[in-house]
């Protein structure tokens, strides 16, 4: 988990922000579903809905960037928010998988169950964009949640971001490249950035991980 604590877009820990007495977190390991919900709103249980393929994005010359948004029905007040990112190697994976776990979606919408607005967000793979595209997409994705903070009920001030495996590694430096120009989405430059102190922790990788990472890196001037 990354913590921000202080500057544009801070991120908080995420324990401290849950409800009272939430449902407890359940998921199954196995072959993952495909395409869980195809409708373009979606319910889950204890209340939780879910906006599919809303467009954050259009980049030149490339397809449209789109996010997964799940949050409580019923409340009204503003939720902090959680960003997800797909792990895959930089090369495969999408919003609704979430490595060996069988229905994703089902466990975005009990984090969402928790008290959260969740948005699960696609970004460009290696082999469509080079580097630094994915960690300027991200970005994008939770400025453009910021800027719409009041018609999606999200409290802008307070937004989290976790990923696995390839996706934790763009959440932490989304989070840790504040102010390095090239790492900016290219129409964001001169906005406000993400800056500020950050808490990472870090499960165990393998070797293959490391050096697809570094191959991912190296390929930047393709």
């Amino acid at each position: 988990m990354i913590v921000m604590k202080r500057g544009w877009a801070p991120i908080l820990p995420l324990l401290a922000l849950t409800a009272a007495a939430p449902p407890p977190l359940q998921f199954e390991v196995g072959r993952q579903r495909p395409a869980p919900w195809p409708e373009t709103a979606a319910r889950f249980p204890h209340g939780i809905r879910a906006s599919a393929d809303i467009i954050y994005s259009q980049p030149p010359h490339y397809r449209p960037l789109r996010l997964d948004l799940y949050r409580p029905h019923t409340r009204k007040a503003p939720l902090p928010l959680i960003v997800h990112v797909h792990g895959g190697a930089w090369m495969t994976g999408t919003k609704r998988h979430g490595g060996p776990i069988k229905d994703f979606p089902s466990v975005l919408a009990q984090f969402a169950a928790n008290g959260f607005a969740v948005a699960s967000v696609e970004y460009r793979l290696d082999g469509e964009a080079p580097f630094p595209a994915a960690i300027q997409d991200v970005k994008t994705a939770i400025r453009f949640l910021r800027f719409h903070a009041r018609e999606y009920g999200i409290d802008p001030a307070r937004v989290g971001i976790f990923g696995g495996s390839a996706g934790g590694q763009l959440a932490a430096l989304v989070s840790t490249s504040c102010g390095v120009a090239k790492l900016e989405p290219p129409a964001d430059r001169d906005a406000p950035d993400l800056r500020g102190g950050a808490e990472i922790g870090a499960g165990a990788g393998d070797s293959y991980l490391y050096s697809r990472c570094r191959s991912w890196l190296c390929r930047q001037d393709r």
